[in-house]
């Protein structure tokens, strides 16, 4: 996808929206750093968004790699981008290319902190 910086924030809007609360459409990152408050108003809650410790500027355009049916909209991100963001597309299923990398690195080690970051 081609997104901006402002759709990028609109779209990790909706994906804190019912923070704390369940959500199937909440996006999992890698790439960025996401600090929100899950007490502060809808659409307000993001409080930083980094990526590769730069400010995300609303005006830049960002490649977000995802899944083909999220990048169609699915799970309601219709409102935010589309079809006609997709830059390109590739056969491989998301799985595939993580295993890929694994097997090309030998071994990873990802302590699994400081993507997103909650606070009150």
């Amino acid at each position: 996808m081609g997104l901006t910086g402002a759709e990028l924030l609109l779209t990790l809007e909706r994906s804190v929206s019912r923070a704390p609360m369940p959500n199937a459409g909440f996006l999992q990152v890698s790439g960025l750093t996401l600090t929100y408050n899950p007490d502060a108003p809808r659409d307000e809650r993001i409080v930083s968004l980094m990526v590769s410790g730069r400010p995300v500027q609303a005006g830049e355009r960002y490649e977000v790699a995802m899944p083909l049916s999220l990048a169609k909209g699915g799970s309601g991100y219709f409102l935010i981008f589309g079809e006609d963001d997709i830059v390109r597309t590739g056969e491989d299923r998301m799985a595939a290319l993580i295993v890929r990398f694994v097997d090309a690195k030998g071994s990873v080690n990802y302590p699994g902190q400081g993507r997103i970051i909650v606070s009150r």
